[in-house]
């Protein structure tokens, strides 16, 4: 029994600590380094999609899903289905108040009764699950590592229209029911808008996008839609409006404009009417009263990375980084707009043609 006592006593240690680690309490917010009305929340660790239903802000990240309340601004819970939601890069509301969950190992839908996956063995292209999408129509689009599909009626369909590449990182859906798929390749990368009737046009660098890497692809309203992307340092955001029946680039942001860098990783219009920029190395930028307001980790900010943006219905402003959430009150963000460390805010590069020029 002596013999076998230090081995009991080692692994009973492992035990307390390994129950200790799954049922301590989650941190407190930390905002130690940050000015007044910014709350950092370092539990998801590395965010990479937003989804809010209601009061509930659901957060995907590299650890789990996560939810918070936003009414509250307090972390509610963590969950990662027995360690297999690893990556979760895309969330998309379903019914019944449900969620679908985009990550690295397929599409899960939770549900408040339990959660079911599917894999490529069910019809997806690929496993690793990049993007989603709702139609009106309520077809969820899924985009892959390997393709483009639709799920509806319980069928998973591939999608039959040409795309850029078949690595899809992003989709959205504008208001005329087309679909936009941003995918991740080079040379071939780029931005694909399809139609509900499923005809393709494919922007590659060629037709003016400025990089074939495209991060994120956001409805700002019914007449505007945002392109993001980039590659370490050489990127840019692009806005989009529809001339005579035909999406076009609009306008292109890099740091000709101010930025403090020209990849892009997210972009964001808040009520006030201003934009706010995440950054793959320089964290955050708002452009508001003819300056470029900055805010990095130099400055207090606790990442790099601003990967997502989202605004509640009490205007706080929550962000997802590579170092969690932090949310900013709208008394914050305001005083931020006004004494913020600055660039000067120079107009943006007006895409006047559809082509060369752009490159």
């Amino acid at each position: 029994m002596k013999n076998h006592l230090p081995k009991i006593l080692a692994i009973g240690t492992i035990l307390f600590l390994a129950g200790w680690i799954l049922l301590r309490p989650a941190p407190p917010p930390s905002s130690s380094s940050l000015p007044t009305g910014w709350i950092c929340f370092p539990q998801p660790g590395s965010v990479l999609a937003l989804q809010a239903i209601d009061t509930t802000l659901y957060v995907g990240s590299k650890t789990g899903l996560h939810a918070f309340d936003t009414s509250s601004r307090s972390f509610l819970w963590s969950w990662n289905q027995s360690g297999k939601l690893d990556r979760i890069r895309a969330l998309a509301p379903a019914p019944a108040n449900s969620l679908w969950i985009a990550h690295e190992s397929g599409l899960t839908l939770k549900t408040p009764s339990g959660e079911t996956s599917f894999t490529p063995s069910d019809g997806l292209p690929s496993k690793r699950v990049n993007a989603l999408a709702i139609a009106p129509n309520s077809t969820l689009w899924i985009g892959t590592a390997n393709g483009l599909c639709s799920f509806s009626e319980n069928t998973f369909s591939p999608c039959p229209a040409p795309l850029s590449s078949p690595i899809v990182n992003a989709l959205a859906i504008s208001p005329d029911g087309s679909l936009w798929a941003g995918s991740i390749s080079d040379p071939a990368g780029g931005l694909t808008i399809i139609t509900p009737s499923l005809t393709s046009t494919i922007f590659s660098i060629a037709d003016g996008l400025p990089h074939p890497f495209v991060n994120q692809i956001t409805l700002e309203n019914s007449d505007t839609v945002w392109s993001v992307g980039g590659f370490f340092e050489k990127g840019a955001a692009c806005s989009w409006k529809k001339e005579n029946g035909a999406w076009k680039i609009h306008a292109i942001w890099n740091s000709k404009n101010g930025l403090p860098e020209d990849h892009v990783r997210s972009v964001f219009r808040d009520r006030e009417g201003d934009l706010w920029f995440g950054f793959e190395n320089q964290a955050l930028a708002v452009c508001s009263n003819n300056s470029v307001r900055l805010f990095s980790k130099e400055d207090g900010f606790p990442s790099t990375e601003v990967t997502s943006f989202y605004q509640d219905a009490n205007g706080v402003i929550w962000m997802g980084t590579l170092a969690g959430i932090v949310c900013v009150t709208p008394a914050a963000a305001a005083h931020f707009k006004k004494h913020g460390r600055s660039n000067p805010l120079k107009q943006p590069t007006l895409a006047t043609t559809h082509g060369a020029g752009f490159n």
